[in-house]
């Protein structure tokens, strides 16, 4: 009371050509989350603004602020109408102690850090697992000394057009069975050619012998 306080906050505010390509706008994006004192920046994105050079001068505030509305709506609202319709699949397995891996990793172990049951304020686990454990992404420095590790590789690489070849009929008669141009070919008489730069992704159906470790090791019927 009767003390003035400033509150150490900073309105970044910027424009940029809507025809920019994403990963412009990403890069640019991340050189405030680099710059930016604290954590995490608040960062609001919306849709395109129209400018009229005749329009300025009305727009104009007192103290020199350019007041400047949106004319279409956020960038959710168009990301919305892109995912209505679409389905989601997800890929996803639990973790637990005991759980199908190579055998010459060792198992997982999981502490309880803090438990709401033994009347800690939240529950927290300490978790040891080996990285490549699952389903993940092997950056080159997997297997080539000196590639590329998960850090270097940019968002927008992460992010890819989807070709699944889907030989699931096959492995149910030979588990060995691998994917072949005719799948490739077959996919491509479907859809259309292959977009360069897409991730072609294998689905066997391995996935249903999850998580019965003789089952997922079992060669042959």
């Amino acid at each position: 009371m009767g003390q003035r306080t400033i509150s150490p906050t900073l309105v970044f505010t910027t424009y940029f050509d809507a025809a920019l390509p994403d990963a412009a706008v990403e890069r640019f994006l991340q050189h405030i989350v680099d710059i930016h004192p604290w954590e995490v920046p608040v960062i609001e994105l919306t849709g395109p603004v129209s400018v009229s050079s005749t329009a300025l001068p009305a727009l104009l505030e007192s103290d020199g602020r350019i007041m400047i509305e949106a004319t279409t709506a956020g960038l959710w609202d168009g990301l919305q109408a892109l995912l209505a319709g679409r389905s989601f699949t997800d890929l996803t397995h639990a973790f637990h102690p005991g759980q199908p891996h190579f055998p010459a990793f060792p198992d997982e172990i999981r502490e309880a850090v803090f438990d709401l049951e033994k009347g800690d304020g939240f529950t927290a686990h300490r978790y040891s697992i080996i990285g490549q454990w699952g389903t993940h992404v092997d950056p080159p420095s997997h297997f080539i000394r000196g590639g590329r590790t998960l850090d270097q590789i940019p968002v927008e690489d992460m992010v890819l057009p989807l070709v699944i070849l889907d030989i699931t009929a096959r492995v149910t008669v030979n588990t060995d069975a691998t994917p072949t141009m005719e799948d490739i070919q077959a996919w491509e008489r479907r859809n259309g050619a292959i977009a360069p730069g897409s991730f072609v992704a294998l689905r066997t159906g391995w996935s249903h012998r999850w998580p019965d470790a003789d089952a997922m090791a079992k060669q042959g019927r």
